[in-house]
């Protein structure tokens, strides 16, 4: 089949030879790494020396690794290849039995432009049916039952999903064989909107084969046809309405249906022609006369054109969900180009998910030398798996979950069903006890749905836990493994490979480490080392001083924890912190210290990553932008003897606000008193820099109050308002100079967007952003067989202007957090420093903290020398000069000198 045919040669293509070219890529990469980055990554006297007779790099090392480990690279990519393909074959085989053929990517575009054409066809013949012209001798009034959007996606699917499964299959599709189908399925459709309609009507009784019917998603078409002979008058449609139907159906696709050959790369417009467009077109389906029954009996068969079919195998496998990338146990290839980086044999693409058209193009032409040195950094960070963390997970799990984060192995006890005698229409007229009955099987019914709620997500999280088990458990005695990262469109870089990284959820960080061999500790290694044990104890509001004081009181904890994780009283205290298994981790690396062969702690060689995090970064970005003096120095960017919390501030000011409130005898002012805590105001104060809107903050805040026993459940809502305006309004209080920045980015946005055009900038690394927020363009047509949303290409749509406004101010500064990240990545490797991050999180050995806390502060210094709100108005202004555009006035800035971040030793903790 020409279906396996494709795949098997997309395969063999991928993993042809490609070793070799992904070695001169790590060669070519050598001449975008900085002479000082060479200087300082190599390795010290003794070590081996390059080619050249220089020091070697650790390229030049990669090179030298041994045949077999280079040959287990391949064969991983390989494994993971071949075990996505036989997925994705699976997919597109099921998809195309079950007629759903618009779950396959390449063929949803298509399908999305035949919809129109095939409509208004259909939406035609309809017409002339209903007159009685000479049409109407071919076609039925059964015809006139759905609508024409409705057989529209049945004639395109059906006939797609026939015709691809009988070539795929081998078989000849008989057009008489697929008239026949068409007519069962317009029929069966006719007859479900029937039935729903009478069981609306007149409430099927529990249990009969109507109410059964009615709760399938996707009941047979003979069943349907089947429960509605005796319910349904006219239900029944002889074969020759079926085929005439069909017929009608099938003719809209066949006139309407085609493919065009620009799509395919070999075949382009002739320049200087004036060629249309459908000159490229063909038929997606034609028919034929075939001789059967060993020539005895000519047939008319469809055919499906050979582009339409080879569109489902000539999907890039790298954009399919199904493919799940692994670890590497090599450094991976170095980004040099928008598509060349990560892996050996299989093309990744630098910006991950869909990107809008102008920035791909944008992409090509910009210099992204020193974005891809900061990515480089990330990707030839090597790690290992920690052992200890893991044996202990692993234990957990096997003993049930539900402990530490792990989700419970058992599903939740679903509450048997209930029954009511009477019909539900009857309400009016229904006893005090049938009330009763109904109101306890409504109950009922909501507590099952409720636990089968449940029991599905517990499904889904035990996947993807035991997925992370095993692949820990895969590579748990490699001494490296890299994970290749690639960025998301305004810069953020993230892990190609989604189970085991360290960006995932807690279990994922606690089971990774640096590997070896790691860094001696000295003095100030076992202070950091300290330090992170108190921020993971959740005492990182204290100082430092008082942290590793915290934590020297709580060492015999700590130790006894580490030598027996499991015991009872241990396992409790361990499991009940936010981030358990990142805390087991660091009580595991604070006891091999301490007992090293009887030696020093500082002479401890520590792999374990050190995080600092930033205070509200977002908010420290916006302070830094606007000069704003009182913002700095309630995110850290101003030194001081404690960390300062801004939670804790807005919280502190809302209550003085509500005080204020209450003493005037506002009822919900008096309910909330003492009610108001950091945490219930948290969310808002953090995703406000996000752009949250007011709605969006009275859900969170509602959320919190929910949890609070004094606040009676009537009140929630109204209290939960009141706490929304007091909380933003303390926000702008606050942040004065973040709010005023804010504003003037959105409304350069809405002046932006009302051009029609999308909002895009440059990023202080030179990476082009163009915000992707079109309007959806989705049409949702229900039917039997399946409910289909109808899409238009996402360039071909007009920009979302709502969306291009509100995201534009959180987008914007993302770009500059992941330009700071990169930047920092690009000097610790200067520095010979390990380095790896969660967006605003930096880590390195404890040993080498100081440094990299010395190097993240002088970063974020040289990325804010410029007044980066005027670059921004200047390029805007360059860029939709056409439009006419002039960007508002720049927010007035503040008196902040910003190289006293330079002395904030809280900036990042």
């Amino acid at each position: 089949p020409n279906l396996d045919k494709s795949m098997s040669a997309v395969a063999a293509k991928l993993l042809s030879g490609l070793w070799n070219s992904a070695l001169d890529g790590h060669r070519a990469a050598l001449g975008q790494v900085p002479p000082e980055t060479r200087q300082a990554m190599s390795p010290s006297a003794g070590d081996s020396f390059g080619e050249q007779g220089g020091p070697a790099t650790p390229v030049d090392r990669e090179f030298r690794l041994s045949q077999s480990v280079r040959e287990r690279q391949l064969e991983l990519e390989r494994r993971s290849f071949e075990s996505s393909m036989e997925k994705y074959r699976g997919f597109v085989s099921g998809a195309i039995k079950r007629g759903h053929v618009g779950d396959l990517r390449p063929l949803q575009r298509l399908l999305n432009s035949w919809f129109e054409p095939v409509s208004r066809e259909i939406a035609k013949i309809q017409e002339e049916t209903r007159r009685g012209t000479s049409l109407a001798t071919c076609t039925s009034f059964n015809l006139l039952l759905l609508e024409p959007d409705v057989l529209s996606v049945l004639a395109m699917h059906e006939t797609l999903a026939f015709s691809l499964d009988g070539s795929i299959g081998g078989r000849v599709v008989l057009v008489s064989s697929l008239l026949r189908h068409l007519g069962n399925v317009a029929q069966a459709e006719a007859n479900m909107r029937a039935l729903k309609t009478i069981s609306k009507a007149n409430s099927a009784k529990q249990g009969s084969k109507q109410h059964q019917l009615m709760k399938r998603t996707r009941p047979p078409l003979y069943m349907i046809n089947g429960a509605a002979k005796k319910a349904v008058e006219g239900s029944e449609w002889s074969l020759e309405d079926r085929l005439k139907v069909g017929g009608v159906l099938l003719d809209a696709v066949l006139k309407h249906c085609q493919v065009n050959n620009l799509n395919c790369p070999k075949q382009r417009k002739p320049r200087g022609t004036d060629c249309e467009i459908e000159e490229f077109c063909e038929p997606a389906f034609t028919v034929s006369n075939d001789r059967m029954n060993h020539g005895l009996k000519q047939m008319k068969c469809l055919m499906v054109n050979s582009r339409v079919a080879n569109l489902v195998a000539e999907t890039p496998l790298h954009q399919s969900p199904l493919l799940r990338f692994l670890p590497m146990l090599v450094t991976p290839k170095p980004w040099t180009q928008i598509s060349s980086g990560g892996y050996f044999t299989s093309r990744q693409s630098l910006i991950r998910g869909q990107v809008d058209r102008s920035q791909s193009a944008q992409l090509r032409e910009a210099d992204l030398s020193q974005v891809y040195r900061g990515l480089n950094v990330l990707n030839s960070q090597p790690w290992q798996v920690n052992r200890g963390v893991l044996d202990v997970a692993l234990a957990l799990w096997e003993r049930g979950g539900d402990v530490a984060g792990l989700v419970a192995r058992a599903d939740e006890r679903v509450p048997n069903s209930a029954t009511i005698d009477f019909p539900m229409q009857s309400l009016p007229d229904l006893s005090e006890e049938q009330l009763q009955q109904l109101e306890e099987f409504q109950l009922r019914r909501r507590e099952i749905a409720c636990a089968k709620k449940v029991n599905r997500e517990r499904h889904s999280l035990r996947c993807d836990t035991v997925y992370r088990l095993k692949q820990a458990e895969e590579f748990r005695n490699e001494e490296r493994i890299y994970l290749p990262h690639n960025l998301d469109f305004r810069g953020r870089a993230y892990p190609i490979p989604a189970a085991l990284q360290h960006m995932g959820s807690d279990l994922c960080r606690g089971l990774l480490t640096f590997s070896t061999p790691g860094k001696k500790l000295g003095h100030r290694g076992v202070f950091w080392l300290k330090i992170h044990v108190a921020n993971l104890m959740g005492l990182d509001k204290l100082s430092f001083d008082d942290r590793v004081v915290a934590v020297q009181g709580e060492m015999d904890r700590i130790l006894r924890v580490a030598e027996n994780p499991l015991g009872s009283s241990n396992l409790e205290w361990w499991t009940q912190q936010e981030d358990p298994f990142q805390l087991l981790a660091a009580c595991q690396e604070i006891s091999r210290a301490s007992r090293f062969s009887g030696r020093s702690m500082e002479d401890f060689e520590s792999t374990l990553p050190i995080q600092v995090d930033g205070s509200c970064n977002g908010l420290q970005h916006y302070a830094a932008l606007g000069g704003d003096v009182e913002g700095a120095r309630q995110v850290n960017l101003l030194p001081s003897e404690r960390p300062q919390d801004v939670y804790s501030g807005v919280a502190a000011l809302v209550n003085r606000k509500v005080e204020e409130d209450a003493k005037k005898g506002d009822e919900i002012a008096l309910l909330m008193r003492g009610q108001v805590t950091r945490k219930v105001i948290k969310q808002t104060v953090m995703t406000s820099v996000y752009g949250v809107t007011w709605v969006g903050a009275r859900a969170q805040i509602e959320n919190r109050l929910k949890e609070n026993p004094l606040i009676p459940k009537d009140k929630v809502r109204q209290a939960s308002r009141y706490l929304t305006t007091k909380t933003l309004s303390s926000l702008g209080d606050i942040f004065e100079g973040a709010t005023g920045t804010m504003a003037w980015l959105q409304e350069v946005a809405r002046v932006i967007a009302s051009y029609g055009k999308p909002v895009q900038w440059i990023t202080p690394l030179g990476l082009p952003v163009v915000q992707p927020y079109r309007k959806q363009g989705v049409k949702l047509v229900k039917t039997v067989v399946q409910n289909i949303n109808i899409c238009h290409p996402d360039s071909e749509l007009p920009i979302c202007r709502s969306k291009q406004r509100t995201a534009f101010p959180p987008n914007f500064i993302h770009s500059l957090d992941s330009s700071h990240m990169l930047m920092t990545a690009e000097a610790c490797a200067i520095h010979g420093l390990n380095f790896s991050s969660v967006h605003d999180s930096f880590w390195t050995n404890a040993a080498d903290a100081d440094r990299m806390n010395q190097i993240l502060r002088e970063q974020f210094l040289a990325l804010h020398k410029r007044d980066l709100l005027r670059d921004l108005a200047e390029y805007l202004e360059a860029f939709y000069k056409p439009e006419g555009f002039r960007a508002p006035p720049l927010p007035k800035r503040g008196q902040l000198d910003l190289h006293r971040v330079l002395d904030s030793k809280y900036f990042f903790d």
